[in-house]
């Protein structure tokens, strides 16, 4: 669990940015962005992001997702549901075809244009932050459960994992010896590589396994 969840994370202050609304149909949640987004559905999900996708399934509410982007790709079950393409290059249209009641996606998804058309057709629109740390893990399974209407599922996924991640921690602090780690991406793919710098999921899973980041 750890290996998956851990590569899309966030960190805020949690208490103030749950809150449930007037009655028990509706919740309200501040996002990403600052916006105070009221859910009175979260029972057709599209699910923008691999780790919004694979906290879901991790809850038990696969079965709420109607749609996933295409950097979902775990578990394998999340290959049977439709894709509405990357995170970063979405449509409005056919996301709106699917008739969601609640669009879930990582910080930094879009265009912002087309999250504002999503928002003006009266579809709630949660942005969920993304900060690579094992807090924001945590935070991120918290914020994901309260907009799905779930906040006690997030409650035991989180002792979960941080039962996990306790126990990675003193076994990394057993090892005597720190290697410097090179993380490079698209290698051999035509063009240059990319290598992982400071405040990226890269780097944050080099010093979780109790590796440094040589950039």
């Amino acid at each position: 669990m750890i290996r998956h969840l851990f590569f899309a994370t966030c960190f805020l202050v949690a208490w103030p940015l749950f809150g449930t609304g007037t009655s028990s149909a509706e919740t309200r949640i501040i996002d990403a962005t600052g916006r105070t987004v009221t859910i009175h559905d979260s029972q057709r999900v599209v699910s923008i992001g691999g780790a919004v996708t694979e906290i879901i399934y991790a809850l038990g509410l696969s079965y709420r997702v109607v749609a996933v982007d295409s950097t979902s790709r775990y578990p394998v079950e999340v290959t049977s549901k439709p894709n509405v393409g990357y995170m970063r290059q979405l449509a409005a249209e056919p996301i709106l075809a699917l008739e969601p009641s609640l669009v879930l996606a990582v910080q930094d998804s879009g265009p912002p244009a087309v999250l504002d058309q999503l928002r003006e057709a009266g579809l709630p629109v949660v942005l969920i932050p993304d900060v690579p740390s094992p807090l924001g893990v945590l935070d991120k399974i918290a914020r994901v459960a309260a907009a799905l209407g779930e906040p006690e599922k997030g409650r035991v996924l989180e002792a979960r994992l941080k039962a996990e991640l306790d126990a990675l921690t003193a076994a990394v602090a057993r090892v005597p010896r720190r290697p410097r780690v090179l993380f490079l991406l698209s290698v051999g793919s035509g063009g240059a590589p990319l290598a992982a710098g400071r405040n990226t999921s890269a780097a944050g899973i080099i010093e979780l396994a109790g590796g440094i980041n040589a950039v």
